[in-house]
């Protein structure tokens, strides 16, 4: 236990500084370099955890540069930091550049996650990231964790700026991500976590990409691939895009793969041969049953046949579109492959369909949950009662009626709350009867005698 503190100078490092639990090493700012020298034998961190099998807790890393020295080194696993089975510790203030593999790893083995641990406010720049897997930092079976207000920049082809894999309860927040190549924050086999306030900018793959559970919320993204990707989902349901400031895009905005998600509130801006919203499919996986609302959907430029909204298959259903404002030099706003979407849009305006049996004679017609278009379909002839309808809920209520029966009929009689152009009305088959609450009445506003 205890504090080791390294003054300004270089320390020329040949194996890795091995940390116990319950001990700090803290630097007195960029000033103090681990620099690793010619030809190291290093074979995973310059830092690392002492007990890479029991693990360790409770270990600082701060206020310290390290150099690892990549042109004059042929290990491709030489981290900057590899921590194993590691719980409670925290890497901050940090200065990373020039590894031959990850800044930051973390790796639990399975029973044995790395818990409760915080990377955040470090400079990670001009890292190769080699064989170990293709991250800035590298997080693997990692449990409620931090990952906040670190810079990335000037990363190798082909990376990651920040890898989550087999991770859950992860906060991802306020990191600033411009990698040269490569993708921004990823997720494999990862599930509730929450990506929030970042600044990411790639030439090459995604911005984002998310399992299950998540939310993406806030992040201000800019894509420059040409077949690149701003959010993608990686085959995983139930997660949240919410007010993503900017997505700027050359290909496209945002991929769904999987099912029930929430996408709300974004300005989804692109360019290029692609989709704003691209409703997708991937092996058992089709989109279906997503909301996506309030969405702002502009195609700035590019050629080649795009839409603000793709729904690219038939087994893409119950899809809900809910006022989003869609513009510029797409093919068409919304191209509609699928099945059962329901539209609540300037575009286009889906009603809830019922059907409706149990009519009587002189009974009341009692519309029951949110339906308003209903389909009657009687077991006699029918005349309804005083009131023939249930009062609407709310001023501006909309209610559809359809008679389906073959055989019988439905006589409405003006009355109480019910206001028709003629009394009685009677819907044989196929006729529809439509009328609006006012907020005491039923007002007759279309009859079609079909």
């Amino acid at each position: 236990k205890g504090s080791v503190y390294l003054l300004e100078g270089t320390y020329n490092i040949s194996d890795t500084t091995k940390v116990p639990s319950d001990v700090s090493i803290i630097g007195q700012g960029a000033g103090a370099v681990m620099f690793v020298i010619n030809s190291s034998p290093l074979t995973t961190g310059v830092i690392s955890n002492a007990d890479d099998i029991g693990g360790n807790s409770r270990i600082l890393i701060k206020n310290l540069r390290i150099d690892g020295n990549k042109d004059n080194n042929t290990n491709n696993n030489q981290c900057g930091i590899y921590f194993r089975n590691v719980n409670e510790s925290l890497i901050a203030n940090f200065w990373i550049e020039n590894t031959k593999a990850q800044s930051i790893r973390f790796y639990g083995q399975v029973g044995h996650a790395c818990d409760n641990n915080i990377i955040s406010e470090n400079m990670i720049s001009k890292n190769t990231v080699g064989s170990l897997g293709y991250a800035n930092i590298l997080l693997q079976n990692f449990l409620r964790g931090i990952v906040s207000k670190n810079i990335f920049t000037a990363d190798s082809p082909n990376t990651y700026g920040i890898s989550l894999v087999s991770a859950k309860n992860i906060t991802v927040a306020g990191n600033y991500i411009a990698p040269a190549h490569g993708s921004g924050i990823g997720q494999q086999s990862s599930s509730d976590n929450i990506i929030v306030g970042n600044k990411v900018v790639v030439s090459d793959a995604y911005n984002v990409a998310f399992n299950s559970r998540c939310v993406v919320a806030g992040n201000n993204l800019e894509n420059e691939a040409t077949t690149g990707t701003a959010i993608i989902d990686n085959q995983g349901p139930l997660n949240s895009v919410i007010s993503d400031s900017i997505i700027q895009s050359s290909f496209e905005g945002i991929r769904l793969i999987s099912k029930r998600h929430n996408i709300s509130g974004n300005i989804d801006v692109i360019s290029g041969n692609s989709h704003g919203i691209y409703l997708s499919a991937a092996g058992a996986n089709t989109s279906k049953c997503n909301l996506i609302s309030s969405n702002y959907i502009y195609k700035s430029s590019g050629v080649g046949t795009t839409y603000g909204v793709y729904i690219w298959l038939t087994s893409a259903s119950n899809n809900y579109l809910v006022g989003n404002l869609i513009g510029g030099a797409f093919t068409a706003y919304i191209q509609d492959n699928g099945t059962s979407t329901f539209y609540t849009d300037k575009l286009k305006i889906t009603l809830q369909k019922g059907e409706y049996t149990g009519l009587e004679n002189g009974g009341t017609l009692t519309p029951s949950g949110p339906a308003s278009y209903l389909r009657l379909n009687p077991a006699s002839n029918i005349t309804l009662g005083n009131p023939a309808i249930a009062d609407g809920k709310t001023g501006g209520d909309i209610l559809i009626l359809e008679n389906t029966s073959d055989t019988y009929t439905i006589m409405i009689n003006d009355n109480n709350n019910v206001q028709l152009h003629i009394n009685p009305l009677t819907l044989d088959k196929n006729d529809t009867l439509t009328l609006i609450w006012d907020g005491n009445d039923w007002i007759e506003t279309g009859y079609s005698n079909n």
